[in-house]
């Protein structure tokens, strides 16, 4: 960085995105001497209190219009998650022919993006935020959404995690595991994946492969297990939180 900044090439035009910077890390050398080339731009969190009217600006931007409780809705939806916010006033824009936004129209865009929300579960689930999980599943539940849309992104994104811990347990760099992958692990996301990783070893990542297939053959009429509850079972454990399965189905 520093060699770059003492001579910085006249064609070429540095974009750095990255996650915050502490106090500290903006006085070291590196970093004073890119911000007095170029422009540092912060982007502040938007909390979950804040998340509706976000949205209604962002409609607003875009010249639709709607009431505050179908801000609210999709603030509900994306669960403080802005880039999904931004993808659902994007779609929402292009369904609506006269630029009104109703209840009616959101739950319709909600009900066709059922993987989308599903690797939301996921990413509660390798973050470890276990309150999200139950939320997340009755809503997807209280939709209609078919439970083998959700189990296809549960699957890969599990199946994915189960490759990963192997690598890792075998002796390989997290770096280079993640880098193995297709696509790659974002570096946003590494610190989530690198805690879910660390959280269990490869066994018992490997046995909820096993709680999978339980899961697909509910959800096929195989078994009469709810496949639901199964699933919630599966995503609980796998977020750090063991819940006997028995206890779930007493109360499908």
């Amino acid at each position: 960085m520093r060699k770059f900044a003492s001579n910085p090439p006249q064609d070429t035009t540095l974009l750095i995105i990255s996650g915050k910077i502490d106090a500290r890390s903006q006085k070291a050398k590196w970093f004073t001497e890119l911000d007095k080339l170029g422009v540092t731009i912060p982007v502040w969190p938007v909390a979950l209190a804040q998340l509706p009217q976000w949205v209604s600006q962002r409609m607003q931007a875009k010249g639709l219009k709607s009431d505050p409780k179908i801000a609210t809705l999709i603030a509900e939806r994306v669960e403080g998650n802005l880039f999904a916010a931004a993808q659902e006033i994007e779609k929402l824009s292009l369904l609506s022919l006269d630029g009104q936004i109703d209840e009616a129209l959101v739950l319709a865009s909600v009900a066709d993006n059922a993987k989308f929300e599903a690797f939301g579960l996921m990413d509660a689930v390798f973050a470890g935020q276990h309150a999200r999980i139950p939320r997340i599943l009755s809503r997807l539940r209280a939709e209609g959404i078919d439970i083998l849309a959700v189990f296809s992104a549960v699957s890969w994104s599990l199946q994915r995690v189960v490759d990963m811990s192997a690598q890792w347990a075998s002796g390989e760099s997290l770096e280079r595991v993640f880098a193995s992958q297709k696509p790659p692990v974002w570096d946003k996301n590494k610190a989530v994946m690198r805690q879910a990783i660390e959280r269990y070893s490869h066994t018992r990542w490997q046995s909820f492969l096993q709680q999978m297939s339980d899961i697909d053959q509910a959800a096929k009429g195989m078994t009469k297990h709810c496949p639901w509850r199964l699933l919630e079972t599966l995503c609980l454990g796998a977020s750090g939180i063991d819940i006997p399965t028995k206890i779930l189905e007493r109360s499908a």
